[in-house]
């Protein structure tokens, strides 16, 4: 779903592609986007949906990552589960780690979960790597990561 979504938003697709445009600030966050377009958000249900768009997830991205996906997840207590889209990131270190058992503990604070969707093979074997893959589900898909979620929360 989220996948279809980007792929008619990239440029190769959409009408007029490669015409100028006239260009649009692109650092105006908006409630459900993150600064300067490094992740996307959705809700669905229970679950808010982070897409991480950038491919490298290192420690000054990530302590920017981390602040703005705690502001998220406070402005919307009531959807206290998590799923990290990593369907974009090639590389991620130990920072990025941190921060997701960093926010579990605050996602399990408020009756929560965090699943991993969509991690690409060198990025799931580093959390295989760190047995971080029997803290985090990590799925194919976001809707398998939602589906395990909401099975945990009805548990």
């Amino acid at each position: 779903m989220l996948r279809s979504l980007l792929n008619k938003l990239a440029p190769g697709n959409r009408k007029g592609a490669g015409k100028p445009r006239p260009s649009a600030p692109i650092n105006q966050p908006s409630p459900l986007r993150g600064k300067v377009d490094t992740v996307k958000y959705e809700i669905i249900g229970r679950t808010m949906v982070a897409t991480v768009l950038d491919p490298e997830l290192t420690a000054p991205k990530v302590a920017e990552l981390t602040s703005e996906l705690q502001a998220n997840l406070e402005k919307h207590e009531n959807v206290p589960n998590l799923v990290v889209d990593l369907q974009n990131v090639e590389y991620l270190d130990s920072s990025c780690l941190y921060m997701l058992v960093h926010l579990l503990e605050r996602v399990k604070a408020n009756g929560g979960q965090i699943a991993v969707a969509k991690a690409q093979h060198r990025v799931e074997g580093i959390f295989k790597l760190t047995r971080l893959d029997s803290v985090f589900p990590i799925k194919a898909s976001v809707v398998d990561a939602i589906e395990v979620l909401e099975r945990a929360a009805a548990a």
